[in-house]
């Protein structure tokens, strides 16, 4: 058999050689090397005959840099990972010494170049990073992964094989396929949508000796994740925000510093830092709330009425308005709906189930609900205070030189509480006049209001 040609490039020096034949790599516990293997290519006519010691295309040719002649060559030096070229993937082992424990950030941080694509960490390296959380820096990407999630991947495999096994933590760019991704996410979203860095696939698993692979899908402690944004990112347009594999699109509230976006996942699928613009046909610019719905809209805490509307004038029922509490919330725990006229498969089952669960929400009577009831302001006040209360805490008393509304004699005694310190905590406002029009029927445009006061202002 003809030996195959292959040139090797020291990512982290810039350094390339070459090499001939079979090759292995040797892990030492004081280096680390990130090496790129390519098979050259080799000329039909005259595929390097090594019968003819003078041919140019020789492989073995002992004038070959950094290869002397050995058609058997062991590439070492303490490699710590292999690159290749075919698949278009960095792979990084990482060693010991290559953990910066920080004992009293209860962190061990791990710098890597650019690029890499995946880590591979041995039952040795875990144990040194023993309950300390491992942090991954790489170009604009951050992971802060915590201890237990190892432990909780290791736990799905069998007893026996826990200790001799390696787990990878792959964070892979798209690239080109990116444009495909962001076609169905604009097909589903009906936004104009901007990619405003890579979107990246992560995943975690542990692969045992015999081969047999487990991989964690959901965490029990979330990950954090910073992003760097492209130069020119507007944050009221958008953020972070998790792919679905249809298409659809989850935005993830995050903490925006120095050009980083900075959010908690708890669990590895596709990522992004993404700009949408979804407009509605009337909603026009000089409309009081058009920026509120926009970046509602386009954090997906609102959806219009049809493809092109929002009918920001309508009056919003009882069921409209629990649907888009719960969603901006982000509550998922679904408890036991005790009111009459709920049916179970009704679009609004669930989220009324939820928001009853939380303590948000109560029914017009101990048994109905009236879900297609028009809110009122203050009804819509009681519920925003509850959420706000929920989220944040119990709010200090009101005292006598609060701001009052001029008609707080016609707000509902059950109100009144939660009227005072929504005015206080900036949350509502009033009409006109100084008034709060209690029993007025809220609109979409004031619902989408409150609910930017209550989770975007």
């Amino acid at each position: 058999m003809i030996p195959k040609p292959y040139t090797l490039k020291d990512l982290w020096t810039g350094e390339s050689s070459s090499a001939t034949g079979s090759w292995s790599i040797s892990l030492g516990p004081a280096e680390s090397k990130l090496v790129k293997l390519t098979e050259k290519a080799v000329t039909p006519e005259n595929p390097g005959n090594p019968g003819n010691p003078n041919n140019p295309s020789n492989p073995g040719n002992p004038g070959t840099p950094g290869n002397n002649g050995n058609n058997n060559n062991n590439i070492s030096g303490n490699s710590g990972s292999t690159a290749a070229e075919g698949n278009d993937t960095a792979t990084l082992v990482i060693t010991a010494d290559m953990l910066k424990v920080d004992s009293g950030a209860g962190k061990a941080v791990v710098d890597i170049k650019a690029g890499t694509q995946e880590l591979q960490l041995s039952s040795a390296v875990l144990r040194q990073l023993g309950d300390h959380t491992l942090e991954v820096k790489s170009g604009k990407l951050t992971l802060q992964v915590p201890a237990s999630l190892f432990q909780q991947l290791l736990s799905k495999l069998p007893a026996g094989q826990q200790e001799d096994r390696t787990i990878s933590l792959k964070m892979v760019p798209l690239g080109s396929k990116a444009k495909e991704v962001v076609a169905a996410v604009e097909s589903s979203s009906r936004a104009t949508v901007s990619l405003k860095g890579e979107i990246y696939e992560f995943s975690l698993s542990a692969t045992t000796k015999s081969g047999a692979t487990e991989t964690l899908s959901a965490f029990d402690h979330p990950v954090t994740l910073s992003l760097a944004a492209a130069e020119g990112f507007d944050p009221s347009q958008g953020g972070i925000y998790y792919i679905n594999e249809n298409g659809t699109l989850e935005f993830l509230k995050s903490d925006y510093v120095n050009g980083v976006l900075t959010t908690k996942v708890s669990h590895f699928s596709k990522y992004a830092v993404l700009e949408l613009n979804r407009t509605f046909t009337d909603v026009p610019a000089n409309h009081w709330a058009s920026s509120v719905i926009r970046e509602l809209a386009a954090k997906g805490y609102v959806e219009g009425t049809n493809e092109d509307q929002f009918e920001p004038r309508r009056a919003v029922t009882r069921a409209e308005f629990t649907a888009m509490l719960v969603h901006s919330l982000g509550l998922t725990v679904a408890g036991k709906v005790q009111f009459t006229d709920i049916a179970t498969d009704a679009w609004y089952a669930e989220p009324i189930s939820i928001a009853t669960q939380a303590g948000i929400v109560n029914g017009r009577s101990a048994t109905r609900f009236q879900p297609d009831a028009r809110i009122t302001r203050e009804e819509i006040t009681v519920m925003l205070m509850k959420a706000y209360e929920r989220n944040v805490g119990k709010v200090r008393p009101v005292g006598s030189t609060d701001i009052l509304f001029t008609d707080m004699a016609q707000v509902s005694s059950w109100a009144t509480a939660s009227v005072k310190d929504a005015a206080r905590l900036g949350l509502v406002q009033g009409q006109r006049q100084g008034q709060f029009v209690p029993k007025g029927i809220a609109s979409r445009a004031e619902a989408a209001q409150v609910i930017y006061n209550l989770i975007l202002k």
